[in-house]
């Protein structure tokens, strides 16, 4: 069984932008936007953490936040 790192992402990775985001959004009770934070991670996940998929969600998260 693979086990799923714990550590948080670094702060000023795109991963850690958009974990800031999350808890941005969770903190103010916006559901909308918490959902979709959640899913621009699990994008960059699913991209194996490429930094220009991250530069690109990154961009999405600034222009809708």
């Amino acid at each position: 069984m693979r086990r799923r790192s714990t550590a948080p992402p670094p702060r000023d990775s795109a991963a850690g932008v958009l974990l800031a985001c999350e808890r941005q959004a969770a903190a103010a009770g916006d559901g909308r936007r918490v959902i979709q934070v959640r899913s621009w991670r699990a994008m960059l996940r699913a991209a194996g953490g490429d930094p220009e998929v991250g530069e690109l969600l990154l961009a999405f998260a600034r222009e809708d936040g």
